[in-house]
């Protein structure tokens, strides 16, 4: 009896590293081929709807002539559809596939429905939002002169009166500065006070400076007249840039330059 109490730790010790040691990663050990690709799925049909909100200058919605909206599929240039009354539309019998859509009407910014993965089998829902061009310019646009103990480059410019507020953008970007996705880097925007008739931006150096800009470059600006939430309809991603593009937007104005502080 004696002989076994002393075994029994030695056995559950041994049993205790035993389970250890099996449970360790074999170094040696590598990993196999791999396996075939599955079969491709199948090709279902099934419709694309959804609604398109339309919004004037001002980000006020429009409810009349919204069946004037044009909506064209990518895969198939002829495919124009247009909303009824209401805004609502619906691309009908469309096949498993990726498609961009062109959402186009006189006097707005047009807007895209990029690389949308449709599976089918049923419907889709995608809603879409776009604005009208805004009727004013920028009258003047230049660089102000800061205060001798800031650092930042100071914009400011005027704009036609009107009842209501209104939004400038200003891009910035080099030499060939504009709207454009490619030709940006960042983008500021002020909302005018109602009748207001100026606009001023403050741009911090340090914001220059994480562009890429360093003290003594060259900056440019260019402004543009937009509609007010510009950021929220007639925009979408250009997929080749990373970056926004703006079509709610007036004619722009020239290009300021200016010297990084």
């Amino acid at each position: 009896m004696k002989n076994y109490k002393r075994l029994l730790p030695l056995c559950l010790l041994l049993a205790i590293a035993f389970g250890i040691s099996s449970c360790s990663k074999d170094s040696t050990a590598t990993t196999g081929p791999a396996g075939p690709a599955g079969p491709t799925g199948p090709s279902l049909t099934g419709n694309l709807s959804g609604h398109i909100s339309c919004y004037d200058q001002y980000g006020v919605p429009v409810l009349i002539n919204l069946s004037k909206i044009g909506m064209t599929d990518s895969l198939n240039a002829t495919h124009v559809i247009h909303p009824d009354s209401t805004g609502a539309y619906t691309f009908a019998g469309l096949t498993t596939g990726n498609y961009t859509f062109y959402i186009h009407a006189n006097g707005y910014g047009s807007t895209e429905v990029e690389n949308l993965q449709f599976v089918g089998g049923g419907t889709t829902i995608h809603d879409v939002k776009i604005s009208q061009i805004p009727n004013f310019n920028i009258l003047t646009f230049y660089d102000s002169i800061a205060p001798a103990t800031d650092t930042a480059i100071y914009l400011k410019g005027t704009i036609p009166s009107d009842v209501q507020s209104r939004t400038v953008v200003v891009f910035i970007g080099n030499s060939n500065v504009s709207s454009l996705p490619q030709n940006y880097l960042s983008y500021f925007y002020y909302n005018t006070s109602t009748t207001g008739t100026t606009f001023s931006i403050k741009i911090p150096q340090t914001t220059l400076n994480n562009l890429g800009f360093t003290s003594g470059s060259t900056v440019y600006f260019i402004a543009y007249g937009a509609a007010s939430n510009f950021t929220s309809s007639s925009e979408y991603e250009d997929l080749a840039t990373g970056r926004t593009v703006f079509t709610a937007l007036g004619t722009p104005s020239s290009v300021v330059s200016v010297p990084v502080p």
